[in-house]
């Protein structure tokens, strides 16, 4: 089978969003999310919109180190009164696959990281500019070192640059892009170039990318991934150990994702989900500081399985039913008034 021509994936795919799962939430929360193997997580649930991961044990890595993200998936569901609903599987295989075996292939993460626009029936595996539904696209690329996006926060602004805030980690809400012209991959690129390892040493590859109008010809293990659907956008970076390394002590693949972008129709909705709870503030009834660190006591579902969903494109979990009240602490509201 031709996995550009979306062949079906191997059996050793792995489907499932950050890499070791230490959650920064979108009140600067940082809790360990432990997880377990082969098991997938709603990270962030909506009445439109939904995105799960996949973790993954890599058992040469250190204890408590060993835990990754090794896939995801997005549903947006929002144009499905017109016949359209974008479902978006990230998958990745321990090895290559066949058809990026041979030298003169060109496939995303050396032939590991694959890409499935119906759900994970098919999958393409190769780099490109991709338009699977009406508003949707996704840009996927082999990247340079260099150029891959570094961890800090965001300064968001809410539309009409009115009740400005900060939501830290891998989220953003940025005013909504005005979508008359296209960006093209390369301008993409560019505008996320303050956000890079090394802006001077990227910004050089970028524009040799530029010249030479060979973005989709880069080979490497890295992957950048860009996915816009009529609800949200995000940045994917894959990464893994280098496999012709012999002392490598970690064999690793990661996927870290951030949301550039999210509309004023689901910012409206009520959010669940790791991810999504964070959007609340809590806060100790005893010292009146907010709790940025207490697992137990951020997430309303004690236990991991709490956030468990039956696969992919699974739609529920037990926490979804679960007190709002967080066992009695003080919640702030997250609501914004924009006039």
């Amino acid at each position: 089978n031709n996995a550009e021509a979306g062949s079906h994936l191997p059996n050793n795919a792995e489907a499932g969003s950050q890499g070791d799962p230490i959650i920064i939430g979108l009140k600067g929360q940082v809790f360990k999310f432990e997880g377990t193997n082969g098991k997938w997580y709603s990270n962030l649930a909506a009445k439109d919109f939904s995105w799960n991961m996949r973790f993954r044990k890599f058992e040469t890595c250190p204890r408590d180190e060993d835990m990754f993200i090794s896939g995801m998936s997005i549903t947006d569901s929002s144009m499905k009164h017109i016949g359209h609903t974008s479902n978006i599987l990230i998958a990745t295989t321990s090895s290559p696959i066949r058809e990026c075996v041979e030298d003169s292939a060109l496939c995303l993460g050396g032939g590991t990281l694959h890409i499935s626009f119906d759900g994970g029936h098919t999958f393409v595996s190769h780099p490109g500019d991709y338009h699977p539904t009406p508003g949707s696209r996704l840009i996927a690329h082999n990247t340079y070192a260099a150029c891959s996006r570094k961890w800090f926060d965001y300064e968001i602004t809410k539309k009409k640059e009115k009740a400005a805030r900060a939501l830290r980690g891998f989220f953003s809400r940025g005013r909504r892009a005005a979508v008359n012209v296209e960006k093209s991959p390369i301008q993409l690129l560019s505008e996320k170039r303050s956000t890079m390892i090394n802006q001077l040493e990227c910004g050089s590859w970028i524009r040799e990318r530029k010249e030479k109008d060979d973005l989709f010809k880069q080979r490497g293990l890295w992957s950048t991934i860009y996915i816009e659907t009529p609800l949200a956008a995000f940045h994917i970076e894959y990464r893994q150990s280098n496999p012709d390394r012999v002392d490598r002590v970690c064999d690793f693949q990661s996927l870290d994702a951030w949301v550039s972008k999210v509309s004023d129709e689901l910012e409206s909705q009520e959010w669940n989900g790791i991810l999504g709870e964070t959007r609340k503030v809590i806060y100790d009834p005893v010292s009146g500081q907010q709790i940025k660190t207490d697992r137990s006591q951020l997430l309303r579902g004690k236990n991991d399985v709490d956030y468990e969903v039956d696969g992919p494109f699974g739609l529920t979990h037990a926490a979804l039913g679960y007190n709002m009240t967080w066992d009695g602490l003080p919640i702030a509201s997250e609501s914004v008034v924009i006039a």
